[in-house]
């Protein structure tokens, strides 16, 4: 008979799962026996924490589950960071975690992760839909199915299973589960809800990453310019609408448009949100003179409808997807022209604002301007993943998004790190070497998990990083300076070199001071058969895009 382990490769090598990304330790080392065995990757990553990154960034690209392990106690735990991220960004990731011999549970055993220990099952309870420990192999197909149903059920993300040792190498019989599928369900309440929309005056959208969770693109799309409706994206939601179309006011919030402030101050009868759960981080500077008459809220989860606009608000339940082709086949069967928004020269009015950015001379760039120059010189198709601090609502507030599916970032969950690890993983999983895939990170951010540049050289991921430098956790230290007057506490005393860091891993680096740099050797990059590191000299004393958020 097969063994726990045996079935559970063979299922994740049937669901289109390549390569499982993690950090062996002696409860788990029978799994790379066996992802070998089966011919799938092993990616071993420099930290747990990056192995859950990189496997949420291939799930995302590859659009199935994610994978990543790490041993027992302190290598379980290093998962958790990044379990809480993959459930921020709403990405199917399985996460498996190592566990002494069920026999000795309960006894003096190091790194025992059980209730006697760490107990990695209620660690991961918070930051998953579903965490279980899999006490025999009788039992291993029930938690097999119900985690890989929980993870693409619903708002889709994150689940753990603890696999003791001695369960991994069980014989068990064979079975086969088939790879989810979840019936997209439609809100009861949806002929109401066009009623609502078609009769408002001066409607507006707010777009969540909900649009790229349930993969709306072009349902949106279809919306919007059938109803002439603008569209304001959170931060977490740039990309789920072209930045360049008339109808855009670019997003709101932390690297918010001054556009999309305009036009919410101008008045708004309907808001329209999809996907989003209006963090603090999303509405910052958002006032009652912003209110609208009426909230009309599109989310699988129900839990903060209503909570962060007080207006009436309307819930529409169910797949976001099917709410939206319902939508349009009602709009495409009505009889009346629908036009709801203003004309749009007001719109084209308000877009043409440009706000003059201080010209001052320093030795550095801007990361205004290298934000600019980055957009102009890579193609429109290149996949960028935003990384979280200041570069990041540089990015929100001024790169342009062509083309769906093209720009992540996070506003929630917000761990520093991640997008060099999404990245990672995203390229490894790339079937279409064609296109571009590209990181926006900082020097903090690289100094907690720069190391998964060695990851990206093993396993040739052609990513550009482009490293913001500015010798500290820039939008911490404005935050203190600003609002607490207490400057210098997020300063580094000494400047990284990561263009010798790079070289230490063997990748490619540039250093850059002005546009002609981010120019050439995004260029060289994009050549690389491997990682590349663009490190950007930018302002320390540049202002980012970060103030709007309260004290």
């Amino acid at each position: 008979m097969p063994t726990v382990l045996e079935i559970l490769i063979k299922h994740l090598k049937n669901w289109n799962v390549s390569h499982i990304f993690g950090v062996p330790g002696r409860p788990v080392v029978p799994l790379i026996t066996e992802i070998n065995k089966q011919n799938l990757t092993f990616v071993l990553t420099r930290h747990e924490t990056g192995a859950g990154y990189a496997a949420s960034g291939f799930a995302l690209q590859r659009n199935t589950l994610g994978v990543a392990f790490a041993t027992s106690g302190p290598g379980g735990i290093n998962l958790l960071t990044s379990a809480g991220q993959a459930m921020a960004h709403n990405l199917p990731v399985l996460f498996l975690t190592g566990q002494v011999s069920a026999a000795n549970i309960g006894k003096s055993y190091s790194q025992d992760s059980s209730q006697f220990g760490s107990n990695l099952v209620k660690m991961f309870e918070p930051v998953t839909k579903y965490s279980g420990r899999v006490e025999r192999g009788d039992s291993f197909q029930s938690h097999l199915q119900h985690a890989v149903e929980k993870a693409f059920s619903g708002v889709k993300g994150p689940v753990h299973l603890s696999i003791p040792l001695d369960v991994l190498v069980e014989e068990i019989p064979s079975f086969e589960i088939s790879f989810p599928s979840i019936p997209a369900t439609k809100a009861s309440n949806i002929d109401d809800v066009f009623q609502l929309i078609t009769a408002a005056k001066n409607p507006v959208f707010i777009l969540g990453k909900g649009i790229r969770s349930a993969n709306s693109y072009e349902e949106i799309y279809e919306l919007a310019t059938r109803w002439n409706v603008p569209v304001i994206t959170t931060g977490g939601g740039k990309g789920t609408f072209p930045t360049n179309h008339p109808l855009s006011l670019g997003s709101y919030g932390l690297g918010g448009s001054e556009q999309a402030d305009l036009f919410l101050q101008s008045g708004v009868d309907v808001m329209i949100v999809i996907g989003s759960s209006l963090t603090d981080m999303s509405l910052s500077g958002f006032n009652s003179s912003f209110y609208p008459e009426n909230v009309i809220h599109f989310d699988y989860d129900p839990t903060f409808v209503g909570k962060s606009i007080p207006r009436p608000t309307t819930y529409v339940p169910g797949d976001i997807k099917e709410n939206l082709i319902a939508l349009l086949e009602m709009t495409m069967k009505s009889n009346r022209p629908v036009n709801l928004g203003r004309p749009i020269p007001i719109l084209q009015a308000a877009a043409a604002i440009d706000y003059e950015e201080d010209k001052q001379s320093t030795p550095y760039i801007s990361s205004v301007t290298a934000i600019k120059v980055i957009r102009k010189n890579l193609p429109d198709h290149t996949k960028v993943f935003a990384d979280v601090g200041s570069h990041a609502y540089y990015a929100v507030k001024h790169f342009d998004v062509y083309q769906p599916n093209t720009f992540f970032f996070d506003d929630r969950f917000i761990a520093m790190g991640n997008g060099i690890g999404y990245a990672i993983g995203a390229s490894i999983a790339s079937e279409d070497i064609n296109t571009p895939i590209a990181c926006i990170t900082g020097d903090g951010c690289m100094q907690m998990h720069g190391t998964e540049i060695a990851t990206a050289v093993d396993h040739r991921a052609s990513v550009l990083f482009f490293v913001f430098n500015n010798s500290g956790l820039d939008m911490v230290e404005t935050g203190m300076k600003h609002w607490q007057q207490c400057p210098g506490h997020a300063i580094y005393q000494n400047t990284v070199d990561f263009v010798s860091f790079a070289k230490s891993f063997s990748c490619n680096g540039y250093r850059c001071m002005n546009e002609s740099d981010i120019q050439l050797a995004i260029e060289r990059g994009l050549t690389n058969k491997g990682p590349t590191i663009i490190e950007i000299m930018v302002d320390p004393e540049e202002v980012p895009p970060t103030l709007k958020r309260d004290a």
